[in-house]
């Protein structure tokens, strides 16, 4: 099983830092801004490894740590 990275949603080069009109830019502030564990809510910042639980009908992020307890 195969695990993503949070970006760092503070980089230019992730995440314009100016007003744009990005719409990937936008998903991403809106994904990873208060990002949680859906399991034991701990939060989730850049550079962490996370699981996707879920991702429909929506974005649900596990830790690893709550991963491997299943």
């Amino acid at each position: 099983m195969g695990y993503y990275i949070v970006p760092d949603i503070t980089d230019e080069a992730v995440v314009c830092q100016k007003p744009c009109q990005h719409t990937d830019c936008a998903a991403n502030r809106k994904e990873w801004t208060d990002a949680k564990c859906c399991d034991c809510g701990k939060p989730l910042k850049a550079g962490m490894a996370f699981y996707f639980k879920q991702v429909q009908p929506e974005i649900l992020h596990q830790c690893v740590e709550c991963a491997f307890k299943e």
